[in-house]
């Protein structure tokens, strides 16, 4: 059996925090297990004797001051050893007369031993009130108890006083003391008003936040005087407006959490009202003694009794003339947006509450105070908004006003006195038709539809009485500013006026206009939209075609006839440009096709077919620019509609996960991972995706995108029904269909732009571009290109798993920028890369790519299409299997070697330029592997490339290629398939590549005039590479960067490799500005010289032909020149301002010049700059 004393002594005596708990838990075993635990708890309770037994009546008396302090600390741990067993003791053991006797012992601890048993004997009561043997009359004895501290409460440490505070609210918490206290003291309380004399003066944070809680809960639920309710809010606020001296306490609890709490005990009951609302409202109308911050508060404050005063009649009614007089000032002469939002909350608060004969009241009174102030061009927006206000609380509050509002705001617009004041008439009937947009609906009540179908007249005037009139003035041609502005709110007023919901059933279309009407409107802005292309680059002009295309936007998801009628009068916009010359066609395409792409499918359609809009309009692109290769226009007309087609499908991909709240690049990876893992295909999941049937199933769905040479090879397809509605939910639908369109019609584009050639032998079978590629001038070939990139793009948006396509590895010329399109968000199985692969039309197809990629072969058609080359090359290498291609490490082992071979020579051209072209898809491939590369077999290739800056001609071209292995490159798509890419691959290559190399660069390596080209090589790509990578990855090297970047100022000076530096230095400066310090004056020296003009290319005896790389559009003596003024900016902040001196006024000179720059943001830069250099003095 376990000795309660030695237990009780070992607590007493220990430090040990966790010790304590198990000998706690050690206790509270040993009385659960005993067979008599009555027996147990006597000992118990006995065990801590001597410690409390020794203490005389005298002595006991709040404790002596000459009593010794350790004496107090071992008597409050032997209570707290009581205590911490009760916390651990199973709540259902002790007996409710236990429960008593023990409440009795530690509710005498309040009296007699104030200094050591105050907090151990809160905590047991605590423990003890959540004991089942817990009785309701115990909770008056612990709060009588308690009372008995009285001054000495306040001498207690703030945590003592909290533990009291949330035993305190357990109690009056609890409906079982909570009923006994109200039976045993009636409405007087008399156990609160010793409560309140006892907490009166509390300043805790901690602790206010529960004695808040503590009145809320006593007002909220006990049944009081009136007298007593009074004094309780007399105690509370006091305390407002509260605040914290600093903007968090050490316990978390901010000054919003404060203000919460209180606001609490305002809005607990409406008993309360007749003390609040004139307290707040006298606060409010105090005067300009009053900050935002506490108008806010009170704002906020009023509004919480509103929406918690149950009882309207007794807790709102009886004030609202005192609210509404006091707060329409707010908005009337307001200035401050935050309190004029906060007033119109809690008038729009008042609204809703009322209801019948008192919200009448409200809303004439209201009438009364605002209409009148329509007039006056000074309180015409400050009186629209709190009609907004009242007007949106709720339908009735707006069927009781808006007609005698809208009659004010025509009649006034007859007679406005200032365009500001036209401005805001109109801005409320705006905001008017939105409120009614929102408000109306099937479910309200009868009296509410009634109530709206009597308003409809009214509205449906707006046209003609309010917005005809400034749209027309708004869009002549030069209208001044002020009326723009004014056509602006009439032209949102006309979309507004279309969509509005009828309240009568059986309306057309479920509009409140008529089809008439609403087609006038929308024919309205239409014609405006086209007549504005030839003045669409003056502001005014565009602010008004962005408007009018927000209008016409919202009037096609809701009025089905306005897109189809807007696409066919911008068709006949077009042929009548066609008539007039070639490039007039092309300018009224480039207006209008985007236009009509964010129209018809920024935005799902809400009746009918979702791809309705979307559908049309890329039926129409297409059909419009079949025509345009029929009759031979130029390619900058095909430039145009491939720009329309892929504004179309960005708009409408972003409109369904708007719609869906799921995003679509998500669901293919995710699709791809089951894929990958094969749970599940998606011809499994959904048979429209079936690699045979796709193309029949949307060309039989959509039939308006068929077009006439994709209508020829239907035929040859697989007959059957497909389903039309495979998916299994309306979300699945909808994506699926947008991406079957896309491919759909990215498949004719593809068609359209290619034939297939071929050979004589007729083994084997290449893709050319098509007839319509016809030679001419160069800018027509840009164009060209420029079409192909982006019929490239297209692919690339809408490319999903399956369908697959036939591709060829053979392609020739510029139609390789098509293949770009599809190889590059293809998830590939590895086989597909395997040269024995018999998998039918791809067989060995991707292994040809890659070798024909290596040799640079059949590629050299445009600069365009040998970027193009070097994109598949790296993306392709990232997504093989590159260990198990032994054929393709040979060509890269191979080709690197030759490269960097001096005695090579071929056929054409320079040896040297030779061998550098060679190099080129060497580094791309070696880019994509890179990303998942995990050692060993890339070794030769690694060797070469660190080998290659040595060379004494080509090692400059070389060493600045290595930046591509770190670069990001938009062909490695890592959202598609995030498996294709090891989380420290930066890491490995830097170890593996460019630390080699950083032993060669200067700073580090021999410096003799010999191998003075070979150490810049190697200090060039070093910074090429680190430009693209983390501090943390060259943390342990910054000290030699440094030094490098320094060296590469002096001796190369500017350029892109300055830039580099630069770039590498501010990332320095910005993680580990202690590394810079040693090197201070040299940053100094070279940054002013960068500065002042004296960093340009130098050329030295040492360097080959061509070693400076051109900077042809000066972006990078640009950046160089930001950077350098932003290094000089951080300097005075991490630098002792002893070194500083000597060169503050040279650097002030510096940064006075670059004060003047022609490039903004390195003028702003410099401003702050100069700030950060003012106190170097």
């Amino acid at each position: 059996m376990a000795d309660f004393r030695k237990l009780a002594l070992e607590f007493v005596l220990s430090d040990n925090v966790a010790r304590k708990q198990e000998i706690a838990q050690e206790s509270a075993s040993v009385i659960q297990n005993d067979p008599r635990p009555d027996n147990a708890i006597a000992r118990w309770s006995q065990s801590i004797q001597p410690w409390i037994a020794g203490r005389g009546d005298d002595a006991m008396d709040h404790g002596q001051e000459g009593e010794a302090e350790g004496d107090l600390i071992a008597r409050s741990n032997a209570l707290s050893f009581l205590a911490d067993t009760l916390e651990v003791l199973d709540p259902k053991l002790l007996k409710p007369s236990k429960v008593a006797t023990l409440i009795h012992f530690f509710g005498n601890m309040f009296d007699f031993d104030v200094k050591a048993g105050v907090l151990p004997a809160a905590k047991a009561l605590t423990h003890l009130s959540n004991m089942e043997g817990f009785q309701a009359t115990d909770g008056d004895k612990i709060i009588s108890s308690i009372c008995t501290l009285k001054d000495d409460f306040k001498l207690q440490v703030s945590e003592t006083r909290s533990v009291i505070y949330d035993l305190i609210n357990v109690l009056i918490s609890r409906p079982d003391v909570s009923n006994d206290l109200q039976y045993r003291y009636g409405s007087t309380s008399g156990f609160m008003t010793d409560l309140l004399q006892l907490c009166r003066n509390e300043r805790d944070p901690k602790c206010l936040i529960t004695w808040f809680g503590i009145l809320k809960t006593f007002l909220a639920d006990y049944s009081a005087a009136n007298e007593l309710v009074e004094e309780v809010f007399n105690v509370f606020s006091a305390y407002f407006p509260i605040s914290l001296r600093t903007s968090q306490h050490p316990s978390g609890i901010t000054a919003d959490d404060l203000k919460l709490a209180l606001r609490g005990c305002f809005a607990a009951h409406y008993r309360l009202a007749s003390l609040t609302i004139p307290y707040l409202v006298g606060r409010l109308d105090s005067g300009d003694s009053v900050t935002v911050n506490v108008k806010l508060d009170i704002l906020k404050t009023i509004k919480a009794c509103i929406d918690n005063y149950t009882h309207v009649q007794q807790g709102l009614v009886p004030y609202v003339d005192k609210i509404w007089t006091s707060l329409k000032y707010e908005v009337r002469n307001g200035e401050i947006e935050d309190t004029i939002k906060g007033t119109l909350e809690v008038i729009r608060t008042i609204a809703e509450k009322l209801t019948g004969n008192d919200l009448r009241d409200f809303a004439l009174t209201v009438q009364r105070d605002c209409l009148d102030d329509l007039s006056n061009p000074t309180y015409a927006t400050g009186s629209g908004k709190l009609l907004v206000a009242v007007h949106g609380a709720k339908p009735s509050a707006s069927a009781i006003m808006v007609s005698p509002t809208l009659t004010h705001v025509k009649e006034n617009l007859r007679h406005t006195r200032s365009s500001e004041h036209t401005r805001s008439l109109l801005a409320l009937s705006n905001a008017l038709l939105k409120l009614r947009a929102a408000l109306v609906d099937p479910s309200m009540t009868a009296d509410d539809l009634q109530a709206f179908r009597s308003t409809e007249p009214a509205f449906v005037s707006l046209h003609r009485e309010a917005y005809a009139l400034p749209f027309h003035q708004a869009t002549n041609p030069g209208a001044p500013k002020d009326v723009v502005s004014i056509g602006l709110e009439a032209i949102e007023g006309m979309g507004l006026l279309v969509i509005q919901p009828s309240a009568s059933s059986g309306s057309e279309f479920g509009l409140m206009l008529r089809e008439e009407a609403a087609s006038e409107i929308c024919s309205e802005l239409s014609t405006f939209l086209f007549a504005a292309q030839h003045d669409a680059a003056s502001e005014s002009t565009s602010a008004l075609v962005d408007q009018t295309l927000f209008a016409l936007q919202k009037a096609s998801i809701i009025f089905p006839p306005v897109f189809p009628k807007l696409v066919s009068d911008s068709s006949t916009v077009c042929r009548s440009a066609a008539s007039s010359s070639p490039a007039e066609l092309q300018a009224t395409l480039h207006y209008i096709l985007p236009k009509l792409a964010f129209t018809g499918c920024s935005k799902v359609p809400k009746s009918g077919e979702k791809t309705e809009h979307f559908v049309l309009l890329l039926g129409t692109f297409l059909s419009q620019l079949s025509s345009s290769f029929d009759s031979e226009a130029a390619a900058n007309v095909w430039v145009e509609y491939a720009i329309g087609v892929q504004a179309a499908m960005r708009y409408f991909r972003d409109a369904c996960e708007a719609s869906l709240g799921r995003t679509i690049k998500t669901e293919l990876r995710q699709g791809n991972e089951r894929q990958q893992n094969e749970d599940a295909t998606r011809e499994k999941a959904d048979p429209r995706f079936s690699a045979e049937r796709w193309v029949q199933y949307v060309s039989q769905r959509f039939p308006s995108l068929v077009t006439a040479q994709t209508q020829e090879a239907l035929s040859e397809l697989k007959t059957g029904d497909i389903e039309t509605s495979a998916a299994e939910d309306a979300a699945d639908q909808l994506i699926g269909d947008f991406l079957l369109i896309s491919l759909f019609v990215t498949r004719q584009l593809y068609r359209r732009a290619t034939a297939i050639v071929s050979p004589e032998d007729n083994v084997s079978a290449s893709i050319a571009l098509s007839s319509d590629f016809k030679e001419g001038s160069d800018e027509e070939e840009q164009s060209q290109d420029q079409y192909l990139q982006l019929l490239s793009d297209t692919a690339n948006l809408s490319q999903t798993n399956p369908p697959r396509f036939p591709l060829s590895g053979l392609s020739e010329g510029r139609t390789i920028i098509l293949s770009f399109g599809l190889l590059v968000p293809l998830q590939l199985p590895a086989s597909i890369f395997d040269p024995s692969n018999d998998a039918g039309v791809t067989k060995g197809i991707l292994h040809r790519i890659l070798v024909a990629g290596l040799l640079f072969k059949d590629h050299a058609a445009s600069p365009r299409s040998r970027a193009v080359v070097l994109a598949i090359l790296t993306s392709l290498a990232n997504k093989c299997v590159a260990a198990d291609m032994t054929d393709i490490l040979e060509s890269l082992n191979s080709q690197i070697e030759l490269a960097i071979s001096p005695c090579s020579d071929t056929e054409a051209g320079p040896p040297d330029d030779n061998r550098a072209l060679i190099a080129r898809p060497v580094f791309a491939a070696v880019a994509g592997i890179l990303r998942k590369y995990k050692g060993g077999y890339l070794g030769k290739v690694i060797a070469g490339i660190i080998k290659g800056p040595a060379d004494q001609k080509i090692g400059h071209v070389l060493a600045r290629r290595v930046g591509l292995l770190f670069r990001d490159q938009g062909c490695l798509q890592k959202e598609y398939n995030p498996k294709l890419f090891s989380p420290l691959w930066r890491q490995r290559a830097y170890v593996e590549i460019i630390k080699p190399m950083l032993a060669k660069a200067w700073g580090i390596g021999t410096n003799s005039q010999d191998n003075t080209l070979i150490t810049a090589n190697y200090s060039i790509a070093v910074l090429s590479a680190t430009q693209w990578l983390d501090y943390t990855v060259y943390e342990e090297d910054a000290d030699d960067l440094i030094r490098l970047i320094i060296c590469v100022a002096h001796n190369i000076g500017a350029g892109p490799d300055l830039e580099a530096g630069l770039t590498v230095l501010l990332r320095i400066c910005s993680s580990a500005p202690d590394k810079v310090k040693p090197f201070a004056k040299s940053v100094i020296r070279e940054c002013s010289a960068v500065l002042e003009g004296k960093g340009e290319s130098r050329t030295e005896d040492w360097m080959p032909a061509g070693f400076h790389q051109l900077d042809p559009t000066g972006r990078s003596s640009k950046q160089s020149r930001r950077l350098a003024v932003k290094l000089l900016g951080a300097l005075p902040a991490y630098c002792e301002r002893g070194d500083l001196l000597s060169a503050a006024s040279a650097v002030r000179r510096s940064l006075a010049r670059a004060s003047g720059d022609s490039v903004r943001e390195i003028r702003r830069a410099a401003l702050e700059a100069r700030a950060a250099w003012d106190p170097v003095r």
